[in-house]
C-alpha cells in the first residue's frame, strides 16, 4: 500500500511537465493547477506529504501534508533540517539523523519509522523515504522524500501483537481453521490442554480431535458455522494425547476479514474439570446443607427482611402442629404476633445476631398448649452490598427443662427423706440447705457447710477443664450432669453420680443451684470386679482373650456397617520356651511386660492390643490397609529385637508375625484369627523374626455366603422361618412365667440353618429390618391365638437387633403391633445385648423411656459379655438382667465364673432388677443359682427350644406347674 501511494505522489510531476511542454502556456498553467490540487488531494487522501532539502542552499521545504501529519502552522514554523529533527521523539532522533546521513555518504536511499512527541505529549509513529540527488562531480544537491502517517497501522500492530500474547499466555485451547478444515493456529494453552505439539496438529483436520460425547461430528458443527455463520456453544469431553479423557467447553464461532467475508472458523476449548469438580463439591455440600435443614431436630426458618416465610423444616411445622405448605406466603407476626418484633426489627436494623434463651410464647391458635419456652436465634444473612437479604431463625421448644427446673422449688417434702445427698446454694454458689442424706455420704453437718461452697468437697481428680465445662452447661443449658469425685470429711475421696440444676427468677436471671448426687462406691467397686475378672490379664495388664474377642467382633461389626477394612496381627515370641526353661519363669514373665510395653507404643489411637496367653499377642489394627498393617509389624520386629535388661541379664528376643486383613481373607473373628494364626506359623517356618500375610484367597467359604445372601432374601417371603419358644421358669416356684421367642429358618435344601449363621448376614444386608418386624408379629399373633384358645398365656420375649432401634418410629410400630392384636403391653418383653444398649446411650435411652411409657418390658441379654459402663445401667429403664450361658455353663466348675455370676445378681439386686439365667442344663447349676439369689432361669434342664403348638401343654392351666424338683 505504502509503496503505491509513493508512486501516486511522484507521478504528476511527468504529468504536468508533458502538459507544460505540449500545451499553450495558459492551458499548461491551468493543468499544473489542476495537477497540483490532485497531488495535494492525493497526497490528504494517502496520509502522505512530501519534502524537499536544498542542501546547497539549506532550504526546506513541505507540502501541505507533512504539516498536517506534524501538527505545524505553515505561517509559524520555519522549516529546516535542524527544525525538523527537533521535531523528532528524543529517543528516535539520533537514529533518523544517523540514518539519514548514512544515505548521503552511502549516496542510497533509506527507509525509515520513528516517533514525533507532540507539543501535548502524544506520540505519532511515521514512515519516511528519501533519495538524495547528487552533481556530476558527486556533491549532494537536495534531498527527496516522503512522509507518511502510520500511527493508526502501528497500533493496529501493537494490538495484534498483545492479542497474540494473550491467545499464547491464554490457558485455553484456541484453534483457528481455514474453510477446509484444517487447523492453521495452535497455541500453547492447546499444547497444554491436548499434549499435541503445534507441529504435530497444525495442517491437520479438525477431526483428529473428536469430542468424545455425542455432541454432533466435527465435520457437522464446521458446516453449521460454515453454512449458517451460527456460534456454537456446547460441552464435550477431550481425549489427551495420553488417551485420558477430560471435560471441555466449547465455543466455535465464524470469522470473517475486513469485507465481511469468511475466512474460517476458530474454537475456544476450555478445560473444564476444576469446574466441574466445584460444581459437584458444591451439589454435594448443598445437598447436605438441605438434609440438615430437613432432618434437623432443631426448628428451622428462613424469613425475608419483611419477616415473610421463605421455608420451614418439617421441625418447625411439627413443633407448630401444622403442614409446611402452611407457611407460604404467610408473614410470622401475622401468624404468630409477639412483642419480640422489636428484636427482629432491631437485627434487621443493626444487622447483628440476637440469642434469645428460654423465652415465654404462646400459641394464639393453640391456648390449650399454655406457655412454652423456647431457645432461639436470629441471623440476618446479609447479600454483596451487605444488606439484609435473608433471617435465619432457629429454635429449640425447652419448655419440658423449663417446667422440670420449677419443679425443683416444690421437692422440700421429698428433700429431707431421699437417700441421694442434696445441697442448695444461691446464685453465688454458697451453700444455703442441705439434706440429712447429705450429712450421712459426706460426713460434714448442715451447720459445718452453711455459707461455704461446694468447693469444700472437691477431691482434686478433676482439672480446670472438666470444671469450665461443668459452669459452661450451667450457663447455657441451665444443669449440668456427670461422675464426678468427691471428698469426704475424713479425707477419702469417693465416686458419685451427680446433676447440677440452676433455678431461674421470673426475670431469667439464675437464683439457686441444686446438686442431687450418690455415692456409688459400690456400683464402681462391682463394675472394676466385674471388669477385671472378665477383661484383663493380670501379669501385662492388657486385654485377655475374651475381652480381645469381644473387641474384635465390635470393630468387625463396625467396619462392616462403615465399609472399612481391619488388620488382625498374631505376634508370638520365637523359642521363648528356652527362656522360660533355663532363667524361670520370673525372668520371662517380666520380659513379656516389657514386650506388651513395646507392643503398645509401636500401635497408634484406635488400635487394640491383647494377650491371648503364653507368648502370644494379638493386635488389631482398626481401618488399617495392608500398606499401614506391614508398617506397624516392621516397627513391632524392631521394639522387640532390641535388648531388654531383665533381673541384671541382657536378653534378645524376636517375635514372628502373622496378618490377616477383613474383609479380604475373611469375613467373622474366627476365620480371621485362624487365617492370622496360618500366617504367623508360615513366618516361623521362613527363619523366624518376620512376618507374613495371609494369602488365601475367598473360595468356597466366600461362595457359600453369597448364596446363603441369595437365599436369605426369599427366605421371608417363601415362609421357611419358624419361631421356637424356650420357657422360663421362676426358681422359687418353679412355674412358668415367660417364654422366649427364638428364630429358626429352615432352608429348603440345606435344612436348619443355625441363627449365628444368617442373624449377622440380615443386619449386614439390612433384611434384618423386615425379619425383624416378622418375628414381633408372629409373635403377638401367636400370643392372640393362644389366649383365643382359652390358655394362660404369660410374657413373650423377643430379641431386637439394634438396627430396629434406629428407626425413629419403632415405638409406635410396637403400640400399633399390641394394639392390633389386642395384647396388653405387659405381655410383650424385648430384649437386647448390653453392647447394643451402650452403642447410643442418649439415644438409646430415650427410645427404650418411650416405650417404656407405653407399658413394654425390657431385659438386657448376653449381660457380662459385652463392653459398656455399669454406671450408665440407672438410666435405661430395665427390668430384667440375663446371665449368658458362657457364665453358667462352668458356674460350678470354675470359681471365677461362679464369681461373676455372684456379682451380676448382686449388682442386679442393688439397681433393683430381676435375673434370669441363660444355659440351665444341669440340677446342680440351678441350686447354685437358687443360692445365689437368681430369680428365673431358662435352658434344657427344663425345655429345648420348642414349637408353637408343642408349648400349649405349659399353658393349659393344669400345665402351669412345671417343678422337677
Amino acid at each position: 500500500m505504502d509503496y503505491l501511494i509513493l508512486a501516486l505522489g511522484v507521478a504528476f510531476v511527468p504529468i504536468a511537465l508533458a502538459y507544460g511542454l505540449l500545451l499553450k502556456p495558459k492551458r499548461a498553467e491551468a493543468a499544473l493547477r489542476r495537477s497540483a490540487f490532485h497531488l495535494r488531494e492525493a497526497q490528504q487522501v494517502a496520509n502522505l506529504g512530501s519534502w524537499e532539502l536544498d542542501l546547497v542552499q539549506g532550504r526546506l521545504e513541505w507540502s501541505d501534508q507533512v504539516f498536517r501529519i506534524f501538527e505545524i502552522d505553515p505561517e509559524r514554523f520555519e522549516a529546516s533540517y535542524e527544525a525538523f529533527l527537533a521535531l523528532v521523539h528524543p529517543d528516535d532522533r539520533e537514529r533518523v539523523d544517523a540514518a539519514y546521513r548514512r544515505s548521503i555518504a552511502d549516496r542510497g536511499s533509506y527507509e525509515i519509522v520513528h516517533r514525533l512527541l507532540m507539543p501535548d505529549g502524544r506520540v505519532k509513529h511515521v514512515r519516511e523515504r528519501c533519495q538524495t540527488f547528487y552533481s556530476e562531480d558527486g556533491r549532494p544537491l537536495r534531498s527527496v522524500g516522503t512522509v507518511w502517517d502510520v500511527t493508526s497501522f502501528h497500533e493496529t500492530e501493537e494490538k495484534l501483537h498483545r492479542l497474540a500474547a494473550i491467545v499464547e499466555s491464554t490457558g485455553d485451547t484456541v484453534i483457528v481453521s481455514d474453510l477446509q478444515g484444517r487447523i492453521r493456529t495452535w497455541n500453547k494453552g492447546a499444547e497444554r490442554m491436548w499434549g499435541y505439539a503445534a507441529e504435530e496438529i497444525i495442517g491437520q483436520p479438525v477431526t483428529v480431535l473428536p469430542p468424545l460425547a455425542k455432541q454432533g461430528e466435527p465435520g457437522q458443527i464446521l458446516r453449521r458455522v460454515i453454512d449458517e455463520h451460527e456460534v456454537v456453544r456446547f460441552e464435550s469431553r477431550g481425549l489427551h494425547k495420553d488417551g485420558r479423557d477430560f471435560p471441555i467447553s466449547l465455543t466455535v464461532s465464524p470469522l470473517f476479514d475486513a469485507e465481511n467475508r469468511l475466512t474460517g472458523v476458530s474454537a475456544i476449548i476450555r478445560d473444564i474439570t476444576e469446574m466441574e469438580r466445584l460444581k459437584a463439591t458444591l451439589q454435594e455440600r448443598l445437598k447436605l446443607v438441605e438434609m440438615v435443614f430437613q432432618y434437623s431436630v432443631s426448628c428451622l426458618v428462613v424469613l425475608d427482611p419483611q419477616f415473610n416465610f421463605i421455608r420451614v423444616n418439617p421441625a418447625y411445622a411439627r413443633a407448630c402442629r401444622r403442614d409446611v405448605a402452611e407457611f407460604e406466603g404467610r408473614n410470622h407476626f401475622e401468624l404468630y404476633p409477639s412483642d419480640a418484633r422489636f428484636i427482629f426489627e432491631e437485627v434487621v436494623r443493626t444487622r447483628r445476631p440476637f440469642e434469645a434463651v428460654a423465652r415465654p410464647f404462646t400459641f394464639p391458635d393453640q391456648p390449650e398448649r399454655g406457655v412454652t419456652y423456647w431457645d432461639w436465634n436470629l441471623v440476618p444473612v446479609l447479600d454483596g452490598k451487605g444488606e439484609v437479604e435473608y433471617l435465619l431463625f432457629s429454635l429449640i421448644d425447652v419448655t419440658d427443662r423449663q417446667k422440670a427446673m420449677a419443679q425443683l422449688r416444690l421437692i422440700e417434702t421429698a428433700f429431707q427423706h431421699t437417700r441421694d445427698a442434696v445441697l442448695i446454694t444461691d446464685a453465688r454458689a454458697r451453700i444455703l440447705r442441705v439434706n440429712p442424706a447429705f450429712e450421712t455420704i459426706t460426713g460434714y453437718t448442715a451447720g459445718e457447710v452453711a455459707g461455704r461452697t461446694p468447693r469444700m468437697l472437691q477431691s482434686g481428680r478433676h482439672d480446670g477443664a472438666f470444671y469450665r465445662r461443668f459452669w459452661r452447661a450451667l450457663e447455657t443449658e441451665g444443669h449440668w450432669s456427670g461422675e464426678i469425685w468427691n471428698r469426704h470429711r475424713d479425707g477419702h475421696i469417693f465416686p458419685a453420680w451427680q446433676s447440677v440444676s440452676a433455678v431461674k427468677g421470673p426475670d431469667g436471671s439464675t437464683t439457686h443451684y441444686v446438686s442431687i448426687f450418690t455415692d456409688i462406691s459400690e456400683f464402681k467397686r462391682a463394675e472394676a470386679q466385674i471388669r477385671y475378672l472378665s477383661y484383663h490379664d493380670d501379669l501385662t495388664g492388657l486385654p485377655n482373650r475374651a475381652y480381645f474377642q469381644a473387641r474384635l467382633d465390635q470393630l468387625i461389626e463396625a467396619a462392616a456397617r462403615d465399609r472399612k477394612q481391619i488388620a488382625l496381627v498374631v505376634l508370638d515370641l520365637d523359642r521363648f520356651k528356652t527362656i522360660n526353661d533355663s532363667l524361670g519363669h520370673s525372668v520371662g514373665d517380666e520380659l513379656l511386660c516389657q514386650v506388651a510395653e513395646r507392643i503398645q507404643d509401636c500401635t497408634g489411637q484406635g488400635d487394640f492390643v491383647a494377650r491371648q496367653g503364653g507368648d502370644e499377642f494379638v493386635v488389631i489394627l482398626a481401618d488399617s490397609d495392608a500398606v499401614r498393617a506391614a508398617r506397624v509389624a516392621n516397627a513391632m520386629i524392631s521394639a522387640i529385637a532390641k535388648p531388654a535388661v531383665v533381673g541384671g541379664r541382657t536378653l534378645i528376643v524376636t517375635p514372628s508375625l502373622g496378618i490377616s486383613l477383613y474383609p479380604h481373607d475373611a469375613g467373622d473373628s474366627e476365620s480371621l484369627i485362624k487365617s492370622a494364626d496360618a500366617a504367623m506359623y508360615h513366618a516361623k517356618s521362613l527363619g523366624r523374626n518376620t512376618y507374613q500375610f495371609f494369602s488365601a484367597e475367598m473360595s468356597a467359604v466366600a461362595s457359600e455366603r453369597l448364596a446363603l445372601e441369595n437365599a436369605l432374601h426369599q427366605a421371608l417371603s417363601n415362609g421357611e422361618f419358624r419361631l421356637y419358644y424356650q420357657p422360663q421358669i421362676e426358681v422359687c416356684s418353679r412355674r412358668l412365667i415367660g417364654l422366649e421367642a427364638l428364630i429358626r429358618w429352615r432352608h429348603p435344601e440345606v435344612g436348619w440353618v443355625p441363627p449365628l449363621r444368617f442373624i449377622p448376614l440380615a443386619e449386614e444386608t439390612g433384611i434384618i429390618h423386615r425379619i425383624g418386624r416378622w418375628v414381633l408379629e408372629e409373635a403377638c399373633r401367636q400370643q392372640r391365638e393362644w389366649q383365643a384358645a382359652g390358655l394362660c398365656i404369660v410374657p413373650v420375649a423377643v430379641n431386637l437387633s439394634p438396627l430396629q432401634l434406629q428407626k425413629d418410629d419403632f415405638p409406635e410400630q410396637v403400640e400399633a403391633l399390641l394394639s392390633g392384636c389386642r395384647l396388653a403391653p405387659g405381655l410383650l418383653e424385648l430384649e437386647l445385648t448390653e453392647t447394643a444398649v451402650m452403642r447410643d446411650v442418649g439415644r438409646m435411652s430415650d427410645m427404650l423411656r418411650k416405650l417404656k411409657e407405653r407399658g413394654t418390658r425390657f431385659s438386657i441379654d448376653d449381660f457380662g459379655t459385652g463392653y459398656s459402663s455399669l454406671g450408665y445401667l440407672n438410666r435405661f429403664p430395665v427390668d430384667k438382667l440375663k446371665i449368658d450361658q458362657s457364665f453358667i455353663r462352668d458356674v460350678t466348675r470354675r470359681e471365677d465364673h461362679a464369681a461373676i455370676t455372684r456379682a451380676i445378681i448382686a449388682l442386679a439386686k442393688q439397681l433393683h432388677l430381676k435375673v434370669v439365667a441363660e444355659g440351665v442344663e444341669t440340677a446342680e447349676q440351678l441350686e447354685f443359682l437358687e443360692r445365689a439369689g437368681c430369680d428365673e432361669v431358662q435352658g434344657f434342664y427344663f425345655s429345648r427350644p420348642v414349637p408353637a403348638d408343642e408349648i400349649a401343654g405349659w399353658l393349659s392351666r393344669e400345665g402351669a406347674v412345671q417343678d422337677r424338683r
